[in-house]
């Protein structure tokens, strides 16, 4: 049995969910590889240009794959695959939902949102994955859009801090980048052993979210 493959688009940084799911993917024995925005320092990385699923860039990378049994949004080399399985890390920041019921809190009751652009960005990325579904499904796809739950990164060190000062008494746990992944990878291989293509909307520990 060849050893499965999987890319990771966005893995640049060590203290990012991207690169904790790069090296989580190793650990379970998948050959990993990742993309990043400068020039690459091996041979398991690549640079592509993501705007354009023609560039050259993008055909070169796809070349390097056989087969891809599990993949983080890389749609041309996944088609050569037998699991097609493409997973999204969305936030709680992309939910209509969360973010109505926030606003209609009272103003020094809502939870300090920090960036609506982000959100925005999410929420799309949700309809991206649910539109490719559709167009997808025929081909055996699946489309998982995974919540890593509120993980301690670079980027998120900040906002934690807001948090824990707007509420010290309840604060919010954060999970560590290991305990996100972790979680992330048990649960996206739980739909994979399932070999059910299917569109799903899932917490970082598998349960199955309504919005």
């Amino acid at each position: 049995m060849s050893q499965p493959k999987a890319i990771a688009i966005g893995a640049s940084r060590g203290k990012y969910i991207g690169q904790g799911l790069l090296q989580k993917l190793a650990r379970e024995g998948y050959e990993a590889f990742g993309t990043i925005r400068s020039q690459p320092k091996d041979d398991h990385t690549f640079q592509v240009d993501l705007t354009d699923l023609n560039a050259a860039s993008v055909k070169a990378a796809a070349a390097n794959f056989d087969s891809l049994d599990l993949l983080i949004a890389f749609l041309p080399a996944l088609r050569k695959g037998k699991q097609k399985t493409i997973v999204f890390i969305t936030s709680n920041l992309g939910s209509i939902g969360f973010n109505l019921d926030n606003a209609r809190q009272p103003a020094d009751e809502r939870v300090p949102v920090p960036s609506s652009p982000y959100g925005a960005t999410k929420a799309a990325l949700n309809l991206i994955g649910i539109s490719l579904y559709s167009e997808l499904s025929a081909e055996g796809f699946s489309v998982l859009l995974v919540r890593p739950g509120l993980v301690r990164t670079d980027m998120t060190n900040g906002f934690l801090e807001v948090l824990e000062k707007a509420s010290p008494a309840n604060s919010i746990p954060a999970l560590t980048i290991d305990e996100s992944t972790d979680a992330i990878v048990k649960t996206v291989k739980a739909h994979i052993v399932s070999g059910k293509p299917d569109v799903k909307h899932l917490n970082y520990d598998g349960t199955e979210l309504s919005r």
